[in-house]
C-alpha cells in the first residue's frame, strides 16, 4: 500500500504544480488554475462541457471509436504497428503484470476515454481529444520496443547490426512522417 500510495501521491504532484505556476502570472495560463475554483475547473475540463453530446446513436459510437484507430494510424507507421503487436506478444510470456498494465493503459485511455468523453465527430472537437491520446500513444512505442527486443534476442549477433539501425530509423521516421504537419517555422 505503501508503494501504491507514493505513485499515487507522484501523480497527484503533476495537479499540485498547476496553480503553482499559474501564481506566476505566466504569458499562457491555460484555465487559470490559481485557486481552487479555478484547478477543479481545469481539472474536470469543465470549459469543453458543451462538446459533449450526451446519448449518442450506433453510427456516431462508431465513429468515435474508429477515430482513435485513425489518430493512431497517423502516429505509428504500419512496421511500427507490426513491431507493435510482436512486442504485445512477447510481453505477455514475459510478464502478465506488465503486458496487462500496458493493456489497460492503453484500452482506458485510448478508445475507450474517447468514446466516455462523448466528444462530437466534427474535425474541429476531434483535434481537441488527439491530446489525450498521448498515454496511450506510449503503450504502443513500449509495446514496439519490446518488439525489437524480441528480434535482437532471436538472432543476437546478425540481427543485432539491424535492430540498432532499425532503433535509429524507427524514431526518425515518426519525426519524419509528423514534422511537415507540425512545422510552425513560417507562421
Amino acid at each position: 500500500y505503501l508503494n501504491a500510495g507514493m505513485l499515487f501521491l507522484l501523480g497527484i504532484l503533476l495537479y499540485l504544480y498547476l496553480p503553482i505556476r499559474s501564481l506566476a502570472d505566466p504569458p499562457m495560463n491555460w484555465g487559470t488554475p490559481d485557486s481552487v475554483q479555478g484547478l477543479l475547473q481545469h481539472v474536470s475540463r469543465r470549459q469543453y462541457e458543451t462538446q459533449w453530446l450526451g446519448l449518442r446513436s450506433p453510427g456516431v459510437l462508431f465513429r468515435q471509436f474508429t477515430q482513435y484507430f485513425d489518430f493512431l494510424k497517423e502516429q505509428f507507421p504500419v512496421f511500427i504497428t507490426a513491431f507493435s503487436a510482436v512486442g504485445l506478444a512477447f510481453l505477455i510470456r514475459k510478464s502478465m503484470f506488465w503486458s496487462a498494465v500496458t493493456i489497460l493503459l492503453f484500452t482506458v485511455t485510448g478508445c475507450l476515454f474517447g468514446i466516455i468523453i462523448n466528444i462530437k465527430t466534427t474535425p474541429l472537437f476531434i483535434h481537441l481529444m488527439e491530446v489525450f491520446y498521448v498515454v496511450s500513444y506510449f503503450a504502443v512505442a513500449v509495446w514496439a520496443a519490446f518488439g525489437l527486443k524480441y528480434f535482437a534476442d532471436i538472432g543476437k549477433k546478425a540481427v543485432s547490426a539491424g535492430v540498432v539501425l532499425v532503433c535509429f530509423v524507427l524514431p526518425a521516421s515518426v519525426l519524419y512522417g509528423n514534422f511537415k504537419e507540425n512545422d510552425k517555422s513560417e507562421n
